[in-house]
């Protein structure tokens, strides 16, 4: 247990990030139509297979923060696999949520595509200059 704290505050970036995500993910897995525009994507802006996904990258990073980096085989593939895929998973919703302020006129969106950029840099941030 000890170990795992330690290794926790050491990688407290990539638990930050990997909540962030499972945030994200379980928002928008609760909330069946957020993203509404335009109508005829709706369905698949909504699917809970994305939400779910955002979810289990969140979970693994934040797994992969309590465990020691350097014995994992692959460490370096793993951590930029999930940051990669967390990165396009937030740079698809930036899209969308711009789309949502701009097209539909739904300001409310531009709150959390704010939010999302912040995120976006955070795992940019993380990737260039995190434990590995």
């Amino acid at each position: 247990m000890k170990r795992l704290l330690a290794n926790l505050r050491r990688n407290f970036q990539y638990a930050l990030v990997g909540l962030a995500m499972v945030g994200n993910g379980a928002t928008l897995f609760v909330d069946r139509n957020y993203f509404f525009w335009p109508p005829q994507y709706s369905d698949l802006m909504n699917d809970q297979r994305i939400d779910m996904l955002m979810c289990f990258i969140g979970i693994a990073l934040m797994l992969l923060a309590m465990r020691d980096f350097l014995k994992l085989k692959h460490s370096e593939m793993l951590t930029g696999l999930l940051l990669g895929l967390s990165a396009f998973l937030v740079m698809s919703m930036i899209i969308v949520e711009i789309t949502h302020t701009v097209g539909a006129g739904e300001f409310r969106m531009s709150k959390t595509a704010v939010d999302d950029i912040i995120l976006l840099m955070g795992i940019i941030y993380v990737r260039r200059t995190g434990r590995r």
